[in-house]
Order: C-alpha cells, then sequence, then structure tokens
C-alpha cells in the first residue's frame, strides 16, 4: 500500500497545473486556476489594448462660435477617436475631421453631418432639401442673411464621403459648402461629450 501511495505523488508532482485546470473542478478550483494562467493573462491584455484602440478619447476646445447653440466658443468636446478603417458619421451627428487644406492638415474640425453618400443636398433661400424633401434643423441657431444666404447644388454626395455644415449658418461658411464632401478616411471620431 505504501508503494502505491508514493506513486500516485509522484505522478502529482510531475502534472503541471495548466493541463488540469479543468481537472481541479472537483475541488472547487476549476474557474480561479484558469483566471491565474498565462494565457488568461495574454487574453486579458489583449482584450485592454483592443478597448483602448477601440474608445480612445481626446479633448479639443472650440475655437469659433461657427457650431452655436451646440457647441460655443471656448468650451471643451470630448471626440471618441474611431481606429482605423471603422469609421462612422451618420446623418446629424457631430463628426472631428482633418482640415480638408492641403497645407494644414494637421488642423482638426467639428462639423454635423447633414449628408452622406448617395444623398442629394441642396439650399434654396436659407432652407436645406436633403433627397428633395425640407430636412428639419432643431440644431441650427441662425438662418444665413444677405450675403451669407446662397444657394448651391442639388449636390450629390460621391460614396465614401460626408457633406458638413457649421450649426450656426450666419458665420461664414467653413464646411463643404465651401471645400465640398469630406472623404470618410479622413473623419477621426464623433463627438461623445460638451462640456
Amino acid at each position: 500500500m505504501l508503494a502505491s501511495k508514493r506513486r500516485v505523488e509522484l505522478d502529482h508532482d510531475r502534472v503541471r497545473p495548466e493541463r488540469v485546470l479543468f481537472a481541479s473542478t472537483a475541488r472547487g478550483r476549476g474557474a480561479y486556476d484558469l483566471a491565474r494562467g498565462p494565457r488568461a493573462t495574454a487574453l486579458v491584455s489583449a482584450a485592454c489594448l483592443t478597448l483602448l484602440a477601440v474608445s480612445c478619447n481626446v479633448r479639443m476646445v472650440q475655437p469659433s462660435d461657427a457650431m452655436e447653440p451646440t457647441i460655443k466658443r471656448g468650451q471643451t468636446v470630448v471626440v471618441r477617436i474611431f481606429p482605423r478603417g471603422n469609421v462612422g458619421g451618420s446623418r446629424g451627428e457631430l463628426l472631428c475631421f482633418r482640415s480638408p487644406d492641403p497645407q494644414d492638415r494637421k488642423a482638426r474640425y467639428v462639423k454635423r453631418a447633414v449628408a452622406i453618400g448617395g444623398d442629394t443636398i441642396e439650399s434654396r433661400g436659407g432652407t436645406i432639401y436633403l433627397n428633395g424633401g425640407l430636412l428639419t434643423e432643431s440644431y441650427v441657431s441662425q438662418r444665413p442673411a444677405g450675403p451669407l444666404e446662397k444657394d448651391f447644388g442639388p449636390v450629390t454626395v460621391p460614396v465614401g464621403t460626408v457633406f458638413v455644415m457649421n450649426d450656426n449658418r450666419g458665420v461664414p461658411p467653413w464646411d463643404s459648402r465651401l471645400f465640398g464632401p469630406i472623404p470618410i478616411s479622413d473623419v477621426l471620431g464623433t463627438v461623445r461629450t460638451i462640456r
């Protein structure tokens, strides 16, 4: 009997803990052993890195009154940056994008997505029409008057681009009315919060 007991102890000493993760459930430790293994550490690390890549946030200060009343001059916005190849940009969202000016590609702007690829947009008398229907814009503070009230379009937004506009239409346009639709590849993220 002593020899058989000795053999069991020797066999038990040779078994590596990673190999008996589920065998130890009879003692109530299987899940605990699984969570302590090197593979579990690698999985948790990979999951954390993925979350960081997916939900990276950047703070920016609005330098002008172009987005009033939504974002006032001097307010801070928190932008959720998209990982490459996972770009959003649906109608009505506040988007952060790279400057379309080739001389100033480091500048970042926040504008509202008004039309997406495949949409037709036009302005008549300061009113915006999207796909032939009147666009309801509760976020617009001022309608253009005088020289800023310029009709445009109809413009069909190319697939892979987005048409962005200021919320404050009473200021000179630095948006898609001036520089055209922006490529989706230039969209960096969406505004999450305004402080």
